[in-house]
């Protein structure tokens, strides 16, 4: 709630400054979304490959697309306040349950 009175006293108070911000917050969206379909991209073809692939290459990729959620999350969350909180929990529990299946036996 703060955080969206802040932004909106900014862009009262510095229109150009907060236009600019909220530009370069969606260029950063923009490139952590192309970052996430390369990602799945490579788990899709890691599956698809039908043949015997090391668990610790999932799980690397996995990782690396789990921070790029986040921060794809994160950047949703500087654009819109308030509107997108229930991502924050989606997030932690499919990264939650992913890390667990992936975890040796």
């Amino acid at each position: 709630m703060i955080h969206s009175l802040r932004q909106f006293a900014k862009q009262i108070l510095q229109p150009k400054e907060a236009g600019q911000e909220k530009y370069i917050t969606f260029k950063k969206l923009l490139n952590n979304d192309q970052h996430c379909h390369e990602l799945l991209a490579e788990l899709e073809e890691l599956y698809y490959q039908k043949k015997n692939i090391d668990v610790q290459v999932v799980g690397r990729v996995f990782r690396e697309l789990s921070t790029a959620v986040a921060a794809l999350v994160r950047d949703l969350h500087q654009l819109m306040p308030d509107r997108y909180n229930i991502l924050d929990d989606y997030h932690k529990k499919f990264d939650f349950y992913c890390r667990f299946a992936l975890a040796p036996p």
